[in-house]
């Protein structure tokens, strides 16, 4: 999950991104608000559903302060009772697959962005909190669901960003050392996962998060564009 308002993003201060001290062996991409701009879609769907379920008015403010958190996580924190969440869960994959494929687009450059990394050798992997059936078909929306050397999803790990498992077992399945590995995302949850697990982490620029609550996360970049990420991977 990622993004906030409909409106444009506001981009944290990013400095010239200076590469990682060992070559770079592997590439790690969050899916949502990083590969896919899918923030107008998410926001929307939680909007809905906050609206029709629980009669609440949500601001984009009041839902970006989850992005990067499970559905569950996020539903918990608005709904009066626990027993809710799992109704409020299910109404939301209903609604989100009713408009994914209308709202959600591919960030621009990052079809081409995957091919030269992947034409250079380096490993790929997707690791995201969205189930599996909805990762691939947002990958297959920006013809990249064969691009990837593994993808890990939600059903694959039993605890989700920050915490470093999904990244861990993605590098694994990579073969690759995590000290020569890149994690890209656009939220605190995957900066911090990828610290945690001892990679390098990159914010995207265009991310819809704060950039004074993305810092404070701790990326080793910030990227602006698709080619600091190829020159901090050594392209």
């Amino acid at each position: 999950m990622v993004e906030p308002s409909p409106g444009a993003a506001r981009r944290p201060a990013s400095g010239s991104p200076s590469r990682p001290s060992r070559p770079v062996q592997a590439v790690l991409f969050d899916l949502d608000g990083t590969l896919l701009d899918s923030g107008p879609l998410i926001l929307r769907t939680y909007q809905d559903v906050l609206k029709e379920h629980l009669g609440i008015e949500a601001s984009p403010g009041d839902i970006l302060a989850h992005f990067g958190k499970t559905l569950a996580e996020t539903f918990a924190a608005f709904a009066p009772r626990p027993e809710m969440v799992p109704d409020l869960v299910r109404a939301y994959r209903a609604r989100n697959l009713e408009l994914h494929d209308r709202m959600a687009r591919p960030v621009p450059g990052a079809a081409d962005t995957v091919a030269a990394l992947r034409s250079a050798g380096r490993r790929l992997a997707v690791v995201t909190t969205k189930r599996r059936a909805m990762a691939m078909r947002g990958l297959a929306l920006m013809g990249l669901d064969d691009a990837f050397d593994t993808i890990i999803t939600f059903e694959d790990v039993t605890a989700h960003k920050p915490d470093p498992e999904g990244v861990l077992k993605a590098l694994a399945h990579l073969g690759a050392d995590p000290a020569a590995a890149l994690v890209v995302g656009d939220t605190p949850a995957d900066i911090l996962a990828g610290r945690r697990a001892g990679a390098t982490p990159v914010a995207v620029g265009w991310t819809l998060v704060p950039g004074d609550v993305l810092r404070r996360a701790g990326p080793a970049a910030v990227i602006d564009d698709w080619s600091q990420l190829l020159a901090l991977a050594g392209l």
